[in-house]
């Protein structure tokens, strides 16, 4: 009896041992397991991160502790969608580490000049098997940066992609905001915006964006806004299209030299900013955005 007494009395230390060992380790040094199909996370606050329902943090669901696990369904530098089939859970990106590369640089967005997909690659050469391809503009798990070639996690693949074509992030420490896309002339019209890479009407056109839908706003920068569609993609819209909440004010990250205009809290939209011309940002009939499809049903289409 005394023996079973003092083993489990030393089991006890062990575990207690074990949960201060776990409390006092850093952060970077919290990666999570590499599994197959699967993007995961540990939450990297060391007062546990915050679950919600929606991407607005008005009602708090949960809280997942320190070095947790969670597996991630979509990727955002402001938000991340928890794999989840009852419901819709959300975390902010900040709050979570992904692998063990720098937090600048532990996401990823893929950008293209011309083409409209990235192939991913088997090896890090280009010459290897591609295993699926990544639409412009989506995001993507840097495991471990390369010098040509990094090896990331794109949905359910594990693969390589050219360096060239990353523009590697950091989540985004400041805060966000959600917004509606509407046409300012006609709110309730349905029509469509373009979704640019970069925040000038020289900028290669992402893709195309519904109006009367929600998208996370990370800044405003002149007539431009940095957002992040619900399904993944990133971009840059003409704020003049965005229903924007009254007395937003969007700060900065730490350390960021990025200019945030706040947003002009009388006004639904900023009515400074220059109309966009419907026949250049505005596309009248066209149907609503075709928006990626979720990692484990479908692979994006082959060029």
């Amino acid at each position: 009896m005394k023996k079973m007494k003092w083993l489990a009395l030393l089991t006890a230390v062990l575990c207690l041992f074990s949960a201060l060992a776990l409390a006092d380790a850093p952060a970077e040094e919290l990666i999570p397991e590499v599994v197959s199909k699967k993007i995961q996370a540990v939450i990297a606050n060391e007062s546990g991160a915050a679950i919600y329902g929606a991407m607005d943090e008005s009602g708090e669901l949960a809280t997942k502790a320190f070095g947790e696990t969670v597996e991630v369904q979509t990727l955002g530098l402001g938000w991340c969608r928890l794999r989840d089939a009852e419901a819709k859970l959300y975390v902010r990106t900040k709050d979570l580490n992904f692998s063990g590369e720098d937090t600048d640089s532990q996401l990823a967005i893929v950008f293209l000049k011309r083409s409209k997909q990235l192939p991913l690659h088997k090896t890090a050469s280009a010459s290897s098997k591609t295993l699926t391809k990544v639409d412009d503009g989506s995001y993507v798990v840097v495991l471990e940066k390369g010098e040509t070639f990094s090896h990331v996690l794109y949905g359910r693949y594990d693969g390589y992609l050219q360096n060239s074509y990353l523009s590697f992030r950091s989540a985004w420490q400041g805060d966000v905001a959600r917004g509606t896309i509407r046409d300012p002339d006609r709110p309730k019209r349905k029509t469509t915006i373009n979704l640019r890479s970069s925040d000038s009407k020289n900028g290669k056109k992402v893709r195309t964006l519904a109006t009367l839908q929600d998208m996370t706003v990370l800044q405003i920068k002149g007539e431009w806004a940095e957002i992040e569609s619900d399904k993944g993609i990133h971009g840059y819209m003409l704020v003049e299209w965005l229903e924007l909440p009254e007395g937003l004010t969007l700060t900065a990250p730490a350390g960021s030299d990025e200019p945030v205009t706040p947003a002009v809290a009388s006004a639904v939209f900023v009515d400074s900013q220059p109309e966009a011309p419907v026949d250049e940002e505005a596309d009248d009939g066209a149907e609503e955005e075709a928006l990626t499809p979720e990692w484990e049903d479908d692979e994006p289409a082959a060029e």
